[in-house]
Formats: C-alpha cells, sequence, structure tokens
C-alpha cells in the first residue's frame, strides 16, 4: 500500500480583526472575544478550516472547525 502524505498549503496568516491591521494589539480588547478571519485564495466548501487559539502555554481553547466558503474568507469568534 502506497504511503500518503498530508498536504501542505503555504496560506496567508490569520488576521486578528481588532488589531486592525498593527502588529499588536491591547489585550484588554479581547477580554471579551476576539475575531479571527481567514481567508486564501481557491477556498472551497469542502475546506474544513481549523483555528489553534492558544489560552495558556501549551493549552488551546475548543474553537469548532468551520467549513470553507466559496467567497474565501471565514470568520472564528474567539
Amino acid at each position: 500500500m502506497p504511503k500518503s502524505s498530508p498536504l501542505t498549503l503555504d496560506l496567508p496568516k490569520p488576521q486578528l480583526v481588532e488589531a486592525e491591521g498593527e502588529p499588536r494589539v491591547d489585550p484588554l480588547q479581547l477580554l471579551e472575544r476576539a475575531t479571527v478571519r481567514v481567508f486564501y485564495e481557491g477556498m472551497l466548501s469542502t475546506d474544513s478550516i481549523v483555528l489553534r487559539w492558544q489560552s495558556t502555554p501549551g493549552e488551546y481553547a475548543p474553537i469548532a472547525s468551520q467549513d470553507g466558503v466559496e467567497a474565501g474568507s471565514v470568520e472564528f469568534h474567539v
């Protein structure tokens, strides 16, 4: 049986909407929630998009995956 290799994609970095294009954001703005926009050309409705948000060292917030959309952009509310 042939070995399968995972598909590796070179995607743009997700965008933290509250950062408004700046490299840093005031953490106090993120106490209630944060919005992360994932976008890439060629997104398909069959794509499964996973966001990993590190909440504390070694731990990640439980965030449900989303299906892609043909428009090419989905938002996660963390």
